[in-house]
């Protein structure tokens, strides 16, 4: 992943959930005043974890949205187009 996009991998049920934060900012709005408006989308992202088996189902939250992914060699990879500020995505097997 990019140097500005958190990764965190948790496991829920059979299901692992990775976490993706956006961390990158736009610039702020004053110097006194450090508030962002604005969080640029980064990607693609690329995951590369290692598994057992294939996973059953693959898909990015929030929006239930199916994502193409490859499992070889015990190892399961896969690119997030993009990440807003925060994305999740569900392996389950």
């Amino acid at each position: 992943a990019p140097a500005r996009v958190y990764v965190s991998l948790r496991k829920k049920g059979g299901d692992y959930m990775v976490h993706l934060v956006n961390m990158g900012c736009g610039h702020p709005l004053s110097p006194k005043n450090v508030l962002v408006e604005d969080v640029p989308p980064v990607g693609p992202v690329h995951l590369d974890i290692p598994l057992d088996n294939p996973p059953d189902h693959v898909f990015l939250m929030p929006g239930n949205i199916p994502l193409p992914w490859k499992f070889a060699d015990g190892r399961f990879r896969l690119d997030v187009p993009e990440v807003s500020i925060h994305d999740i995505v569900v392996i389950g097997g």
